[in-house]
């Protein structure tokens, strides 16, 4: 196999990966929204707290959240696209 051909395999296998987390991601994040009783484990812990302590734990976990996706995509990136360049 020539290496073209290698590298446009792993490169296309890449974005696929990429395209279905993404797209996984945002599905579980709608359904986990509208859809599941989660919302409702939500509701009931956010009656239990004050309403700053709550503000302050929307936005602590928005960014965990949101730290841990982009480093979960970085490596993915990283470990698909580092396996050799095109030559």
């Amino acid at each position: 196999m020539s290496r073209d051909f290698q590298y446009n395999v792993r490169t296309l296998i890449g974005l696929l990966v990429i395209a279905v987390g993404v797209i996984s991601g945002i599905w579980i994040a709608w359904w986990l929204s509208f859809e599941g009783d989660i919302i409702d484990i939500i509701h009931i812990v956010k009656m239990k707290l004050p309403g700053w302590m709550w503000i302050v734990l929307r936005v602590g976990l928005s960014g965990a959240v949101g730290i841990l996706f982009l480093s979960i995509f970085v490596v993915l990136a990283i470990v698909i696209f580092s396996g050799g360049s095109r030559k």
